[in-house]
């Protein structure tokens, strides 16, 4: 296997969109598309850990799925180490999975009840045919002691262990076919804050000692500014600002990303916050920045023209006609 520089792109996605329709029906006379990804860029680096950031319903899931292909994208270009996913034939496919893996945010749901953890993280080993049964075995205790599980665990079933580790297995099998490319779709949002640190840390250890390269999607940004290099902000389908993980949180520019870090339960006099009290519908074609019925800085060229994302100082993205 050919060695990376540390700075070049392992994952280029351009313009990506995802629209879903709404269907037809007796309130709804005509379909509609609702716009889940709505033309986003972004690259990854090779051992990065690439934050993306937003509110529940933005798109942020919808883009890792779409980047693995588990969801098929409507437009766009999605390059992995090189190689047009999105072009890609069943057969080439399923042979590139084994180099793209994710974990998602239920650990009760995403593991099957059915089936004891030794066959949960050997089932990739099978589908993709690595090993013989006892090379397979001895790869699943192997992968167990990674995570922070014994051997014998094994042998039990997903209701018998705790949340968190029912991440670790999550994990365990994630890392089964020994990927460079991990999308980590809130993994640990559904976890207690102390099992959140251990999961963390964990994704960090393996990082640094497997060479993973890390999509980390989150609405908890205290987690992402521990985690991540650099950090994209989402909003309604689309990308507001971008910049390493110090420069958006030390210098934000996007009002939506300054009221995502100034959020506080009670107001502070003075202090502009986001107005949540009308949220746009998703499939509102309206023309004009998506941000606007929320904004508290808005100014009337907003309501004609959609901002695109500039770079506004180097490595530093942002899509505001006020903030730019």
């Amino acid at each position: 296997m050919s060695q990376q520089p540390e700075n070049a792109s392992l994952v280029e996605v351009t313009g990506l969109k995802k629209y879903f329709s709404t269907g037809q029906g007796i309130l709804r006379p005509r379909a509609e598309a609702v716009k889940a990804i709505d033309g986003v860029s972004f690259s990854i680096k090779h051992r990065e850990t690439f934050g993306l950031v937003g509110e529940s319903g933005c798109g942020k899931s919808t883009t890792g799925r779409c980047i693995l292909r588990l969801i098929e994208p409507t437009a766009g270009q999605v390059r992995f180490d090189g190689k047009d996913l999105l072009s890609f034939g069943r057969e080439d496919l399923r042979r590139q999975r084994g180099h793209m893996q994710i974990i998602f945010q239920d650990p009760y749901s995403s593991l099957d009840p059915r089936m004891k953890v030794r066959d949960i993280i050997e089932e990739p080993l099978i589908v993709h045919r690595r090993g013989k049964r006892k090379e397979r075995e001895e790869t699943v205790n192997q992968l167990l002691l990674k995570v922070g599980l014994k051997p014998e665990h094994g042998i039990r079933y997903p209701h018998e262990f705790s949340g968190g580790q029912r991440q670790r297995i999550g994990i365990a099998r994630a890392l089964a076919l020994s990927p460079k490319f991990i999308v980590c779709d809130e993994p640990v949002s559904a976890l207690d804050v102390s099992v959140q640190a251990q999961v963390i840390n964990l994704l960090q250890e393996l990082q640094e000692e497997l060479g993973l390269t890390y999509l980390f999607i989150s609405h908890g940004l205290p987690v992402v500014q521990h985690l991540a290099n650099r950090v994209a902000i989402m909003y309604r389908g689309r990308l507001v600002e971008a910049a390493t993980a110090a420069e958006i949180f030390q210098k934000a520019l996007h009002p939506y990303t300054q009221a995502l870090l100034a959020a506080v339960p009670t107001p502070i006099p003075g202090q502009k916050h986001i107005k949540r009290d009308k949220v746009p519908d998703r499939s509102d074609t309206k023309t004009g920045c998506r941000f606007l019925p929320r904004c508290p800085i808005s100014e009337p060229r907003c309501s004609r023209e959609e901002p695109e994302l500039i770079q506004v100082s180097p490595g530093h993205y942002v899509a505001c006609f006020a903030s730019a």
